[in-house]
């Protein structure tokens, strides 16, 4: 298939600055909390406008991993109750740099980068809170503390390669269940759930309310490191 190269002295599209994408965000951020306001105030309207707040923190991070050069084989996932999709309107933004194992988040330039992006996030008004692992860190965590293990299977991927996403999914799985086998898989660029019981049932929210008590009670530490930390 050919492909047509953009006319000679076509504009490029220029990226948008710190200081716009800081507007921007604070913009969206009160239209969501002015419209709560001005509307009846009831459950089911606070749970969608946790979720249109988490929406909005997704789109946003994944323009500044765009505009960082993020290594490509790196995914950006979100844990904690933003993994879980509900975002309250002054809670931190938890997330994890997940690197593949061949990924040395030691090295200069790799560490250059995801400083960048971090400080990114707090320049335009995120309180993040992040961590940097490879897979192989994250299985070797949640081998030793249960509480990681539940942290990283109710993550939720945001932007990046999805291949570490999919990698660190199907060992957690099988940590978790062993006589079970994980089949997800890619399919235009969409994560497809296996016909194992673990991708198919989800907790009914009675019991996913007490887990999620559970989990904050005893945040696991290894998702609360700063960045570059191996404890």
């Amino acid at each position: 298939m050919s492909v047509v190269a953009p006319p000679i002295g076509a504009p490029v599209p220029k990226r948008a600055s710190v200081a716009e994408l800081r507007e921007r965000f604070r913009a969206g951020k009160l239209a969501l909390l002015t419209h709560f306001r001005e509307s009846r105030a009831t459950a089911p309207a606070a749970s969608a406008l946790l979720r249109a707040l988490a929406k909005h923190v997704d789109q946003t991070l994944s323009e500044l991993w765009s505009d960082a050069g993020m290594p490509a084989g790196a995914a950006l996932l979100a844990v904690g109750g933003y993994g879980r999709g509900e975002l309250f309107p002054y809670s931190d933004v938890d997330v994890l740099v997940l690197l593949p194992n061949d990924h040395d988040g030691t090295s200069a330039g790799l560490r250059g980068t995801i400083e960048a992006f971090i400080t990114a996030c707090w320049d335009i008004g995120l309180e993040i809170g992040s961590s940097v692992r490879t897979v192989g860190e994250c299985i070797a965590m949640a081998k030793s503390d249960v509480t990681v293990q539940t942290a990283l299977l109710e993550s939720r991927y945001l932007c990046g390669s999805r291949r570490p996403a999919i990698t660190c999914r199907r060992a957690l799985i099988s940590l978790s269940t062993p006589s079970l086998r994980c089949n997800c898989r890619v399919s235009k660029g969409v994560i497809r759930p296996c016909a194992a019981s673990c991708c198919q049932v989800r907790p009914k929210p009675a019991a996913r309310a007490t887990q999620i008590t559970v989990c904050r009670s005893r945040r696991p530490p290894g998702l609360s490191l700063q960045l570059g930390s191996s404890e």
